[in-house]
């Protein structure tokens, strides 16, 4: 059975204005932010997507596994 899963999605020309918002964007510079799932340095060319857990907002690379870990986990 298919289920319908909503993703919000901030647009590439929003994205850095985002980030600033949530305190993320310079430790993204200067690559103090690891991926959530595979320890990767994060960077803005392989950033795959922003989590909220526990009301804090982690990042994960755009690892094709490690975005379907994420998605998996949170699909209820």
């Amino acid at each position: 059975m298919k289920k319908n899963v909503d993703i919000p999605a901030i647009h590439d020309n929003d994205l850095i204005d985002v980030l600033k918002e949530l305190g993320l964007y310079s430790e993204l510079v200067d690559e103090n932010i690891n991926c959530l799932n595979c320890e990767e340095v994060i960077q803005m060319n392989n950033l795959g997507g922003l989590i909220s857990i526990n009301k804090e907002v982690k990042i994960i690379c755009n690892n094709p596994e490690c975005l379907a870990s994420e998605i998996i986990k949170s699909t209820p």
